[in-house]
């Protein structure tokens, strides 16, 4: 069973920013990844145009078609 817990690193301990239910004295394997933050402002396109970033295209691109 894992689990995933945000932490931060202050230079030198890990503060997790929820509790676990952990063995007292139990050793544990830990695997460090950086956090990413979520994009969860504006609407579905603002979203898609963060991600998918943008195309130098024509306004109509049927007029071509």
């Amino acid at each position: 069973m894992s689990t995933v817990v945000k932490a931060t690193y202050d230079g030198h301990s890990l503060f997790l920013e929820s509790p676990v239910d952990l063995e007292p004295n139990g050793q544990y394997i830990i695997t460090i990844e950086p956090y990413r933050q979520k994009i969860s402002e504006g609407n579905a396109w603002d979203v898609l145009e963060a991600v998918a970033g943008t195309v130098d295209a024509p306004e109509d691109w049927a007029i071509n078609y």
